[in-house]
């Protein structure tokens, strides 16, 4: 009779562990559906995101006149209308002929050397990118062609992530197969942000050294392509201690890439000197 009672407690053991093996498929096919559900709202998101990019129509209409307004020009009457502030826009349109070649070299030579060589995106950049991303583990450098940043400041946010820069690059490879190279550097130099309120380059080169454009300095041209990165953080006329060194490195890569003769670089060194070191700065 013992071996009897022992055996029923066994047996329920084993009838309860079958009854879980029966239901533990449950767990993941509830798992799975969730999975599919966010799979399909994800999906939904981007073709919503590309779905209401500019297409090429509107961006042809670009090579025969300027954009009224910019994503980047809203996104900042927005925030000073937050902040309780009037925004001031100063802009004004000028061809590019009308700039000084000086500026659009130490553009080129900082921003995108690549420039007359890739179709909007630049893959060889782009994987150096990722790889000191790799490395540092952190998002930092970027990597974006002059056609992608004339793509965000005309279409997108400022916001960072892997959307917006698939975003980028689609606006991108849009405006180069649309535009010339020489149309995509006229709306750049017209369109970017030197400053607050400042945009262009026909507003920068008078807030900061009181000239027009084509008057623009070797030196003067380091300094304005030295603000791109931070344009509301660096100025000649209140940050020169802390834009010295990337107006420096500008014109580094002025010399490197041939954009600059060496005597040019001596004598726009000596400029940036006699600009920026203190007291100017101080």
């Amino acid at each position: 009779m013992a071996s009897k009672s022992k055996s029923k407690p066994a047996a329920r053991r084993a009838a309860s562990s079958k009854a879980v093996a029966k239901v533990a498929p449950a767990k993941p096919r509830r798992w799975r559906y969730v999975a599919i559900v966010l799979g399909v709202l994800c999906a939904a998101i981007v073709v919503h995101a590309f779905a209401t990019l500019p297409d090429a129509d509107e961006i042809a209409r670009l090579a025969k006149r300027p954009p009224h307004s910019t994503a980047l020009i809203d996104a900042r009457t927005h925030e000073a209308e937050k902040e309780g502030r009037h925004f001031v826009k100063q802009q004004r349109w000028v061809n590019l002929g009308e700039v000084a070649p000086e500026l659009v070299s130490c553009i080129i030579a900082s921003e995108d050397a690549r420039f007359f060589l890739h179709d909007g995106v630049d893959v060889v950049q782009m994987k150096q990118a990722v790889a000191q991303d790799l490395k540092t583990h952190r998002y930092a450098r970027g990597a974006s062609t002059l056609t992608q940043q004339l793509a965000q400041n005309l279409y997108l946010t400022e916001n960072k992530s892997v959307l917006r820069k698939l975003q980028e690059a689609v606006l991108a490879e849009r405006l180069e197969d649309a535009l010339s190279k020489e149309r995509i550097l006229e709306l750049y130099v017209n369109e970017v942000e030197w400053g607050d309120g400042i945009f262009g380059v026909e507003a920068a080169s008078r807030a900061y050294f009181n000239r027009e454009p084509r008057a623009l300095t070797l030196a003067q041209s380091a300094m304005l392509t030295a603000m791109l990165p931070a344009p509301r953080k660096l100025s000649p006329n209140t940050d020169a201690a802390e834009l010295l060194p990337h107006a420096r490195h500008v014109l580094e890569r002025a010399a490197d890439e041939h954009l600059a003769t060496p005597k040019a670089v001596a004598l726009a060194r000596e400029e940036l000197e006699r600009t920026l070191v203190p007291p100017f700065g101080m």
